[in-house]
């Protein structure tokens, strides 16, 4: 079929795979598992195909796809970045010719291999993040951003795009998974969807890329399931197994680890009542966003954004941040720990972490060795000399999925993603979860009603860091957030220990 006759239409197909392309550098094809691809030999390859059914207002877009590595994260060296900026990102398809630079780009389909997102699929113009131009920002925007894929190398992958803009839709399968969706808050407003360029441009040196196609509607999971089960190309089972149980929840264990007899319950706080917050550092330049109850302590933060004053920035080393929050219990631990506590939302947005085991570089006290910071802003968490294991267990916001609960686990500073976990549901509102956080020796075991979200072992020697062993726990209430925390419980065997914070 040509690539410019119809609404439908079939590239890189294996018995032809350069018809109807344009090729520029070196390319080869190669066979693996039954199925032939394409692959670039250069960085400068690129192969250029002709596809304006992107701009049709419903659609879906497949490849088969298999990397010749493992595509994972890589942290950010500044050296490399000097002379390779784009060192991080893996175009899978752009309709900007300089295809690695997604940022210029409306339409990107890319691994970036960040913390997060790990893959996305933008159909707008600027950055994901980080900029006043972010794609995500001043407006919703067409965006499908993935938690983190493990792509195993020389495995056959088949990814689908699907897109719906009058229903502002768009979503992410891989191997008839659905892995991700868009998000769009006001329905009054649909999402930001600007033109793709006719040409979208392929071709890494990582990637092989087989049988494109594009079709005229949106298919579902179980399409493309039956698709993906007629096809000769071999799918491993260990591989589906780990995604269905990633991004459908299939399979989550149940909590089952039992607490040695002689650990001892060292902090027991309901959080109720007048004082509770005496047993916190809170850290926001709006401290009054959290506020003691008698049914526990209740986060409300904004809906809007609070401008930065004018000056803010030549005047303060911190960022300006008034409408998040942390709360820092007063306690700095050393040795393994049961660390638990309940919460609920009141709102269906907005986004909760635990700041767990955390310290400074050096492994000392960051909140007593130096002053206090006042921010609110999420750089500490990522961004700066606080160890921690950050946990993102209620995930509200506009670049994370809403149709299920989803939960990560990084190491930062480090940004080194170790956990991340969809159910097949929603934590439900105004109802009580019980949020449990276990260290034991490099085992690091995280569940939310008994739903086990991770359960690994930390290696200190993959230059991340050591494992760490001390450190204080704060809960952070992000921006539209409505969260009430309630039985905070803390137990350690007999020769861990418990310093006061204050």
């Amino acid at each position: 079929m040509a690539a410019n006759s119809d609404t439908t239409g079939r590239w890189l197909n294996p018995d032809d795979p350069f018809a109807n392309v344009r090729c520029e550098g070196p390319f080869r094809t190669l066979t693996l598992g039954g199925r032939t691809g394409v692959n670039a030999t250069g960085v400068h390859s690129r192969l250029a195909l002709d596809l304006p059914q992107l701009n049709e207002p419903r659609g879906t877009l497949s490849v088969w796809l298999l990397a010749l590595e493992e595509l994972s994260t890589q942290a950010p060296i500044p050296h490399i970045a000097k002379f390779q900026p784009d060192y991080q990102s893996v175009p899978v398809l752009c309709d900007a010719p300089e295809h690695r630079d997604a940022n210029g780009a409306s339409f990107a389909m890319a691994f970036v291999l960040t913390w997060y997102p790990h893959f996305f699929v933008k159909r707008t113009r600027g950055p994901i993040y980080g900029a006043r131009n972010s794609a995500y920002r001043p407006t919703a925007s067409a965006i499908v951003g993935l938690g983190h894929w493990p792509v195993h190398r020389e495995r056959w992958y088949h990814l689908a795009y699907t897109w719906d803009r009058e229903a502002s839709a768009y979503g992410v399968y891989v191997n008839g998974v659905l892995a991700g969706t868009s998000i769009q808050y006001d329905e009054e407003k649909p999402l930001r969807c600007e033109p793709a360029g006719r040409a979208l441009y392929a071709g890494h040196p990582k990637l092989v890329l087989s049988d494109l196609r594009v079709e005229e509607r949106p298919l579902d999971g179980e399409a493309l399931r039956g698709r993906i089960e007629a096809d000769p190309t071999p799918i491993d089972p260990e591989v589906q197994s780990e995604l269905e149980r990633i991004y459908a929840g299939v399979g989550v264990p149940t909590l089952d680890w039992k607490m040695p007899a002689d650990w001892k319950t060292v902090v027991d706080l309901p959080l109720t009542g007048p004082d509770a917050l005496e047993d916190f550092y809170v850290q926001s330049h709006n401290p009054g966003m959290a506020q003691a109850s008698e049914e526990g302590i209740r986060v409300r933060t904004p809906f809007t954004r609070t401008p930065k004053p004018d000056g803010w920035d030549a005047q303060q080393d911190e960022p300006f941040d008034a409408d998040q929050i942390y709360l820092w219990l007063e306690r700095f631990f050393e040795g393994d720990l049961c660390f638990s506590y309940e919460f609920k939302s009141r709102s269906d947005r907005g986004l909760a972490l635990l700041a767990a085991q955390a310290s400074g570089m050096h492994r000392e006290d960051f909140m007593a060795d130096y002053p206090r910071r006042q921010t609110g802003a999420m750089r500490m968490v990522f961004g700066e000399n606080v160890r921690n294991y950050h946990w993102e267990y209620y995930r509200h916001m506009n670049d994370t999925r809403h149709d299920v609960a989803s939960s990560g686990l990084i190491k930062q500073p480090w940004q080194w993603p170790l956990a991340y976990q969809c159910l097949d549901r929603t934590l439900p509102l105004d109802t009580w979860h019980t949020l449990t956080f276990i260290h034991h020796g490099d085992r690091l075991i995280g569940a939310i009603n008994d739903a086990v979200m991770f359960d690994l072992h930390d290696h200190p020697h993959a230059n991340s860091g050591p494992v760490y062993r001390c450190g204080r726990f704060g809960l952070r209430a992000m921006w539209r957030s409505d969260l009430t925390y309630r039985n905070l419980r803390v137990a350690m065997p007999p020769d861990g220990i418990v310093r006061p914070g204050k």
